[in-house]
């Protein structure tokens, strides 16, 4: 069963695009054998223009290009807000995702993104590892929290990793941080499929196609999602 509802494709391939009806082209000789005249400019046909591949394609099969084309691309640079763009996207066009909004730690901290799936709360976090000020208020927030269980979702890259053990400044000791904190580390594959998700989406809206491409990346990144809202106890009994 996919963590979000049960995701199907956008379907059927789309009908290409076909140049309007202009007039025929006129044949090569006339009936006399000598060549035949030209016809008015206002009479030629234009050449068609070029095919969208939004429309004229199966939206997984753009998304799968999308992909090859951000694998090849030079090294892709961290950037987690990118990601919470995806996520929030995600989360809004489905019922069975209750998303909502948290605003941690006041003028010097920051916004988390709270995922209520199948009783289970996932808190995300998007700023940089060394914002220790907003981890830690983050953590209070959810240990104080009534909604449990939860654990924080924390997106780590060779780049730019998350440490908890940078928080025992701020009074964090490593057991709490243990049992809250889940650091999933993204390499750059991911992130060049998240990318491509990310402008597959773009494409999408500006196609008046969005709900179908939502369904389409849900579904592709599907183990994404399970690995962000899996429990940390199912994590860590695993281990």
């Amino acid at each position: 069963e996919a963590i979000i509802s049960e995701i199907r494709g956008g379907g059927a391939r789309a009908v290409s695009e076909t140049p309007g009806g202009g007039r025929a082209a006129p044949a090569k000789h006339g009936a006399n054998g000598h060549a035949a005249p030209a016809p008015p400019a206002g009479d030629r046909i234009e050449p068609a223009p070029a095919a969208n591949p939004f429309r004229t394609q199966n939206l997984e099969q753009r998304l799968q290009e999308l992909e090859s084309a951000s694998l090849a691309a030079p090294r892709l640079a961290w950037d987690p807000r990118r990601i919470e763009r995806l996520v929030r996207a995600i989360g809004r066009h489905y019922p069975a995702v209750g998303q909502t909004e948290h605003t941690i730690g006041g003028p010097g901290g920051g916004k988390a993104l709270r995922w209520r799936v199948k009783g289970y709360s996932t808190v995300y976090g998007f700023e940089a590892p060394d914002h220790l000020y907003f981890w830690s208020a983050l953590l209070h927030y959810v240990t104080g929290n009534d909604e449990q269980p939860a654990k924080i979702a924390v997106l780590s890259h060779p780049s730019s990793r998350f440490d908890y053990r940078s928080l025992a400044g701020f009074g964090v000791d490593a057991s709490t941080a243990l049992r809250y904190f889940d650091v999933i580390d993204v390499n750059d594959g991911d992130l060049a499929m998240l990318r491509a998700a990310e402008q597959f989406l773009a494409e999408a809206e500006a196609e008046g196609q969005a709900d179908q491409a939502i369904r389409v990346v849900a579904r592709r990144l599907d183990p994404f999602w399970r690995r962000l809202t899996r429990p940390l106890s199912v994590i860590q009994t695993a281990e």
